[in-house]
Order: structure tokens, then C-alpha cells, then sequence
């Protein structure tokens, strides 16, 4: 680590990178959502083109 760094630097740093990395897993979580949504529906409609065909 190069010395001209303050104990403060590395600090906001470490903070600044917690942030960066809680921010990004969130929008993981957020595009699995919108990923396990997108599914249901394409299921939901899947079935209704099934049911449909049937009648």
C-alpha cells in the first residue's frame, strides 16, 4: 500500500467500495426479478395459447 495513503483515504475507499458493491447486487437481484417475471408470464401466456388452441 503506498504510505502517502491516510488511515481516512482507505477508509472512504473501502466505504465507497461497500456502496459500489451493495449497489450492484441489488440490481442483480433486480434483473433476477424482472428475469423470474418475465418467465411467469411467458408461461401464463404459453398456457393460454395451449387452453386456446384446444377450445
Amino acid at each position: 500500500m503506498n504510505p502517502s495513503f491516510s488511515i481516512e483515504d482507505v477508509q472512504a475507499e473501502a466505504l465507497r467500495l461497500i456502496d459500489l458493491q451493495s449497489s450492484l447486487l441489488e440490481q442483480i437481484r433486480d434483473s433476477k426479478i424482472l428475469q423470474a417475471d418475465s418467465e411467469i408470464q411467458s408461461t401464463i401466456d404459453n398456457r393460454r395459447s395451449t387452453i386456446d388452441n384446444r377450445q
